[in-house]
């Protein structure tokens, strides 16, 4: 599972962009499946739309659709409101990728430290290259 600051990072070309660009071209070419939350894709969609970045949202928007690869996952209302009531101290948005990684016993790459306080072990995507031995 992919959280979505991997996106803003490929997308916006920050953190270690050339080691996530790396990940996603392995995702690719490996054929490894990897999956997104649909409230990932709608909160950069959203956000992108508003910093009026309209040519670059239709590529990634494209480039998912073409995409073999990459799933789109929805929860449920009930599977929210589970997410919801999970004791971990984490925001809204990571606690349903919290949720919906460990419900799935899935691997989680994500930039993000407050990962770090709870049980779901996270990986940075230079580290997932590394776990491929890539």
């Amino acid at each position: 599972m992919i959280d979505s600051n991997i996106l803003f990072s490929l997308l916006l070309k920050q953190n270690d962009y050339k080691k996530t660009k790396k990940f996603f071209n392995a995702v690719e070419h490996l054929g490894l499946k990897v999956q997104i939350l649909d409230f990932a894709l709608y909160s950069i969609t959203l956000i992108f739309t508003q910093r009026k970045y309209h040519k670059e949202i239709k590529q990634f928007l494209h480039v998912l659709d073409l995409s073999k690869n990459i799933s789109v996952c929805h929860l449920k209302p009930s599977e929210i409101s589970e997410a919801l009531s999970s004791d971990v101290n984490l925001d809204f948005d990571d606690k349903l990728h919290y949720y919906l990684a460990k419900k799935k016993n899935l691997s989680f790459i994500s930039y993000d430290s407050d990962f770090d306080k709870t049980d779901l072990k996270r990986m940075t995507p230079p580290q997932a290259l590394e776990s491929l031995h890539l």
